[in-house]
Parts: C-alpha cells; sequence; structure tokens
C-alpha cells in the first residue's frame, strides 16, 4: 500500500475501474455550471424588464411636458387626460406607480425662478409661488420666460425580490419652453 502523502492512497481504496470511469463526467460538470448558467439568465431577463421600464417612465414624462408645452393653455380635464395617456404609454406594464409632476417655473427680470402652478397625478405637487425643487440648469434661466418642467418618477419591484430586494428608483427631469404663448396658465388641478 502507498503512502497518503504520494498522492496514489486512493488507487489502494478504490477499484480501478471507478478511478477510470469517464460516464458521469458531463453530467457532474453540468450540475456545476448550472446555477451559474440560471443566475444569468435571470439577472438578463430582469436588466431587460427594467430597462424598458426606465425607458417607458422617461417617455411618459416627455410626452406630459411636450403636451403641455404645445398648448396655449389648458384645462384641468385637459390634465387629466395628460395622465390617462401617460398611462396608456407604460402599457402593458401597470402604471400605478408612475407619479409625474407637472409645473410652470416663470423667472422674473433678474432670472430667478418662482412655481407658477404645479399639478401632479400622485404626490409631490410644488408649492405655488416658491422656488422650484429642481435645479435648474443656468442656461434655461432667462430673464422674463417661463419654462414647463416635467418630472416623472417610478419606483421599479424586480420580479426576483429575492437577488435584489430593495425598489430601485426611476425617473427624468424635463425642461420644455412653451410654444405657442410666453406662460401657459394655471389649469387649476
Amino acid at each position: 500500500m502507498t503512502e497518503k502523502g504520494s498522492g496514489l492512497w486512493f488507487r489502494a481504496i478504490l477499484p480501478a475501474r471507478f478511478i477510470e470511469c469517464q460516464r458521469g463526467v458531463a453530467a457532474v460538470e453540468f450540475a456545476l455550471i448550472l446555477p451559474v448558467l440560471i443566475l444569468l439568465l435571470l439577472g438578463s431577463s430582469e436588466l431587460t424588464r427594467a430597462l424598458t421600464y426606465n425607458r417607458k417612465v422617461t417617455q411618459a414624462g416627455y410626452t406630459v411636458g411636450d403636451l403641455v408645452a404645445q398648448s396655449d393653455s389648458v384645462s384641468a380635464s385637459d390634465v387629466t387626460d395628460i395622465y390617462t395617456a401617460a398611462g396608456a404609454i407604460m402599457q402593458p406594464y401597470p402604471s400605478d406607480g408612475l407619479n409625474v409632476v407637472i409645473a410652470s417655473v416663470v423667472f422674473d427680470e433678474d432670472a430667478n425662478a418662482t412655481v407658477a402652478w404645479s399639478c401632479t397625478n400622485g404626490s409631490g405637487a410644488w408649492p405655488t409661488g416658491g422656488s422650484p425643487p429642481i435645479t435648474i440648469p443656468d442656461g434655461l434661466k432667462l430673464a422674463n420666460t417661463s419654462l414647463i418642467i416635467t418630472v416623472s418618477s417610478y419606483s421599479y419591484r424586480p420580479t426576483f425580490d429575492a437577488i435584489i430586494p430593495n425598489a430601485i428608483e426611476m425617473g427624468e427631469t424635463f425642461f420644455l419652453r412653451p410654444r405657442l404663448v410666453e406662460t401657459i396658465s394655471d389649469p387649476g388641478c
């Protein structure tokens, strides 16, 4: 019998036919690589789904702002219809978590920003008469003008929350100038 330190001690214990048998090698290798393959499949499917949600949230936010900026005036019912359109953009995914804030921000002669009005389909409307709660780029701060600002947000819950337990916050901010008038009047929402 050989010593254990020589590396051949198992030949004395196992019959030679077990040592040289290669029939189960592929099954063992597949069993070792299968969890990694499943994780890659689930991860790529979740990433694709999250990117699709993010694109739809971005598209909904831009569309809402663009529809308001194209108008010469909007009413509360117009704003309701615009939010319905934003929900349709999210299809086939649920839109109940989509929050879109529309605000008209006016600039005085010193280019100081003030919220003229704000509407939301969820929570987080901006207080009228105050400063906007976001940073406006300096290039957009023009004296005696206005901006339509749209902020879209969505809390994305992954399908496989055992892998990614926390919600992923998605959203975008858009700055658009009114096209037909200097300032769009308050829709009263």
